[in-house]
C-alpha cells in the first residue's frame, strides 16, 4: 500500500510539473483554454474507464495478471502482446498496483498529446480559423483518448510516435531518438516499425550518412524475421492458413466482428476509416463513435477539397511522409479488418499523423508548408 500510495503521489507530481512546464511555453489564452481542456479530456476518460466500464476485463489486465504469476523475468521476453507482462514485470514484482500502472500509462500517452501540443499551437494567433478548429478536434476527439488511458500498446506508440513527429518536423529525417523509437515499436508492435521506416527510407535514405544508412540497414535486416515470426508466415500456404484462422476467428468471436468473405478490400478500407456508423451501431458506445465516425467523414471531404486546391503541398518533406505513412497503415489494416471496435482503436496508429498532414494542409500560406 505504502509503496503505491508513493507511486501515485510521484506520478501526481509528475504530472504537474510536466503541465506547468508547457503551460509556461502556451502564448495567449487560447492555448492555456486548450491545453487545460486536452487535460481535462483525457483524465475524465481515464476515470470513465477505469470506474465505469471496469477495463479489468481487457488484454490491460491480463498483460498485468500474466506479469504477475510469472517467476522468471525473461520467460516473458517476446514480441507483440508478449512484451506488454515483460515491461510490466519489474513494476508488478515491486508491488505496484493494476490502478497505478494505468495511470502511469495515461500520463504516458498523455505526454505524447503535450509534444503534439507543443509543436501546433506554436505561432497559434498566426493561424486560421480552420486550423484552430482542427487543432481543437485533433485534442478532443474522445476516441483517441480511450484507447490510451490504459495499460496497452496504444498508449507507449502513441507517444513515441509524438517523440519521432517531433524530429520530423524539424527535418531530422537522421536521428538517433526516431531510431531508438521504432527499435521499441519493433518490439511492441513490429508491422508498424517497417511501415514507419517505408517513408523514412523512400523520402530520405540518399541524404542519410553512411552511419545512419548502416543502423538502417540493420533494422530492417532484423524486422524481416522478426515481422515474419511475428505473422507467423513461413511459406505462401502459412499465408493463406492463417489468413483463414483469421476469418473464421471473425466469424465465432466478438458482437461486431464481420465476415471477411463477404467484404470486398474497399468495404475494409471504408472500416477501417469510418466504421461503425449509425447504420451498423449496437451499443450506445458505438453510436457515440458513429457521431465521430461522422466528423471523420467531413475531416476527409475537407482534406480531399484542400488538396486538390493546393497541390504544391507535396512539396513539403513532412506532408509526404505523414500521407505515405497513414496510406500505407491503412492499406495494411485493410488486409484483416474484421472487428468494428478493433478498427477504432488501431486509428490510434494513424489518425494522429492524418490529422496534423490535414491541419497542414489547411494552413493559409504555402510558406509554411515545412514546418509548423
Amino acid at each position: 500500500m505504502i509503496i503505491n500510495i508513493i507511486f501515485i503521489l510521484l506520478l501526481v507530481v509528475l504530472c504537474v510539473a510536466i503541465f506547468r512546464f508547457f503551460a509556461k511555453k502556451s502564448n495567449g489564452l487560447y492555448t492555456n483554454i486548450l491545453l487545460f481542456g486536452v487535460s481535462i479530456v483525457h483524465f475524465f476518460i481515464f476515470v470513465y474507464r477505469f470506474f465505469y466500464l471496469n477495463i479489468d476485463a481487457g488484454d490491460s489486465r491480463r498483460f498485468y495478471d500474466v506479469a504477475s504469476q510469472s517467476t522468471d523475468w525473461f520467460s516473458l521476453f517476446g514480441i507483440g502482446n508478449k512484451s506488454m507482462p515483460f515491461l510490466l514485470y519489474p513494476f508488478v514484482k515491486t508491488g505496484i498496483s493494476y490502478f497505478s500502472l494505468s495511470l502511469l500509462f495515461s500520463i504516458l500517452s498523455f505526454m505524447g498529446y503535450l509534444i503534439y501540443f507543443k509543436i501546433l499551437t506554436k505561432n497559434i494567433s498566426n493561424k486560421t480559423l480552420l486550423e484552430k478548429t482542427l487543432i481543437a478536434l485533433f485534442f478532443i476527439i474522445p476516441s483517441l483518448h480511450f484507447w490510451t488511458v490504459s495499460i496497452s500498446k496504444e498508449a507507449i506508440i502513441f507517444l513515441l510516435m509524438a517523440l519521432v513527429f517531433e524530429k520530423i518536423n524539424n527535418l531530422k529525417f537522421s536521428n538517433l531518438n526516431i531510431i531508438a523509437s521504432i527499435v521499441i515499436i519493433l518490439f511492441i508492435r513490429p508491422y508498424l516499425a517497417a511501415i514507419l521506416m517505408f517513408p523514412l527510407i523512400i523520402l530520405n535514405f540518399k541524404n542519410f550518412s553512411f552511419k545512419y544508412k548502416i543502423i538502417i540497414t540493420s533494422i530492417l535486416a532484423v524486422s524481416v524475421p522478426v515481422i515474419l515470426n511475428f505473422l507467423r508466415i513461413s511459406s505462401l500456404e502459412s499465408l493463406k492458413s492463417n489468413y483463414l484462422k483469421v476469418i473464421l476467428f471473425a466469424k465465432e468471436n466478438g458482437s461486431s466482428s464481420i465476415n471477411l468473405l463477404d467484404n470486398n478490400y474497399f468495404e475494409r478500407v471504408f472500416l477501417v476509416l469510418f466504421r461503425p456508423l449509425f447504420y451498423d451501431a449496437q451499443t450506445i458506445l458505438q453510436y457515440l463513435v458513429s457521431f465521430e465516425n461522422a466528423i471523420w467523414i467531413i475531416l476527409f471531404v475537407i482534406f480531399i477539397l484542400l488538396l486538390k486546391n493546393k497541390p504544391t503541398v507535396f512539396k513539403s518533406m513532412i506532408f509526404k511522409f505523414l500521407i505515405i505513412y497513414a496510406i500505407s497503415v491503412v492499406a495494411f489494416y485493410s488486409i484483416y479488418m474484421y472487428n468494428l471496435g478493433l478498427a477504432s482503436r488501431m486509428r490510434v496508429m494513424f489518425m494522429p499523423y492524418a490529422m496534423i498532414s490535414l491541419i497542414l494542409l489547411s494552413n493559409s500560406s504555402e510558406k509554411k508548408y515545412n514546418n509548423f
